[in-house]
């Protein structure tokens, strides 16, 4: 989370589409200490959604955990073009103190640069889990349940 370290690599390929930047899509990946796992997540969640409120170009991520190996975490963040990304990359990261709990609780694995190139992924709800967490999870239990439309 926040600046990757400067010694990784990446492969960037830029797709334009009608004379613009596709959106793009990070993956990234932890390994996260055992027993650590929950203030992993509380952090991440938190440092996310500052994100995602204070960064140009930022619309938010997906946290996922390997089912075969729990101690593997993997993030999908979602920005407008690789211009944003790259200058949040070179920025400070705008809540430290998330950063240095993520960075403390896990290894850091890999990221990599992805074109978004379909979308067919439907919001759960049109609830935004960084301005209204409860009411959020509240929505997601409930379709988790088998509600046909929490929206």
């Amino acid at each position: 989370m926040g600046r990757v370290d400067e010694r990784i690599q990446f492969n960037i390929h830029t797709i334009l589409r009608e004379g613009s930047i596709v959106m793009i899509r990070i993956l990234y990946s932890w390994r996260v200490k055992s027993g650590a796992e929950e203030t992993f997540v509380r952090a991440w969640t938190r440092g996310t959604c500052i994100i995602r409120e204070t960064i140009q170009g930022a619309n938010g991520s997906l946290l996922l955990r390997d089912q075969n190996d729990p101690s593997i975490f993997i993030a999908m963040a979602h920005w407008d073009n690789l211009e944003d990304y790259r200058a949040f990359r070179h920025s400070p990261f705008p809540d430290p103190e998330s950063y240095r709990i993520v960075k403390s609780l896990s290894t850091f694995v890999s990221a990599t640069i992805c074109d978004e190139v379909q979308d067919l992924y439907p919001s759960i709800t049109k609830i935004d889990p960084c301005a209204d967490p409860q009411a959020w999870e509240n929505a997601f239990l409930t379709a988790a349940d088998g509600a046909d439309d929490v929206r």
